[in-house]
């Protein structure tokens, strides 16, 4: 249970058990914020998106303030504890269309694994998100030293679309004679990884997602992944961190996918 938000001394606590006829039924998480986003203990709000998941369904329960909790309609008081007890029953499950993922999972299976998920996107509910493939190379060299946003690389500088960056490199080294060694890991990408398409859907991570793959490989928060203005990047070598870490930003390739 992540809580968002500390109030001094008081606690809240959620008890929550399966009430459905669904005995495969698993508590991934439990989120509690407002519709409006405001504070919980804002004096007009709602309890709301208590979440239930398995790789079929979705449960949420909705609460009202000032009708079914109106114990809470003056808001958390400093130094209360606060109990909710939330039953699932079989009405409250709603079917996710497509298979639902979480961080860590193989995709498309544990059978035949082409990559791994190392993001989620938010409001999905684990049917949509980036993988990071297991397939993969040791390449040292990204590149010449010469600017590619200036010879016509559409997207090459930023810091959040890898697959935009890549697509663009491709098509427009793809007919060099020295493209294998000017680029390899583009290269690779293009001519080992995605058969010589051009629109395949693997590619190299930009910045900030690479990011997101360090976040999940290391359990870190992404928002506290933070100056990332060099090619380094920050604690990869810590303590806890897995030594094949080190090569990531040289070797790893991913690709996003939609339920």
């Amino acid at each position: 249970i992540h809580l968002s938000y500390k109030h001094l001394a008081s606690v809240i606590r959620f008890a929550v058990w399966n009430n459905s006829s669904n005995s495969k039924v698993k508590l991934v998480n439990v989120n509690t914020r407002l519709s409006s986003n405001k504070a919980v203990f804002a004096t007009h709000a709602k309890l709301a998106h208590i979440d239930a998941r398995t790789n079929n369904y979705r449960v949420t329960k909705i609460y009202n303030i000032g009708s079914e909790l109106a114990f809470l309609s003056s808001g958390i008081k400093e130094g209360r504890s606060y109990y909710f007890q939330l039953k699932i029953e079989n009405g409250d499950f709603v079917p996710i269309v497509g298979t639902a993922y979480t961080v860590g999972d193989y995709w498309p299976n544990s059978t035949n694994p082409e990559g791994i998920v190392f993001w989620i996107k938010p409001g999905s509910l684990g049917t949509q998100g980036k993988i990071v493939g297991l397939d993969e190379i040791y390449v040292s060299k990204w590149g010449p030293d010469m600017d590619e946003q200036a010879a016509g690389v559409t997207g090459i500088r930023s810091l959040t679309d890898g697959a935009t960056a890549t697509k663009s490199m491709i098509i427009n080294y793809k007919s060099s004679s020295t493209f294998a060694t000017d680029y390899p890991a583009f290269y690779h990408i293009y001519h080992s990884v995605n058969g010589s398409n051009e629109n395949g859907v693997w590619y190299l991570p930009a910045r900030d997602e690479l990011k997101m793959l360090f976040a999940g490989y290391s359990g870190k928060i992404y928002e506290s992944i933070v100056n990332w203005v060099t090619n380094e990047m920050p604690n990869y070598d810590s303590a806890g961190m897995h030594s094949s870490t080190l090569s990531i930003q040289h070797k790893s390739y991913c690709k996003k996918w939609y339920g």
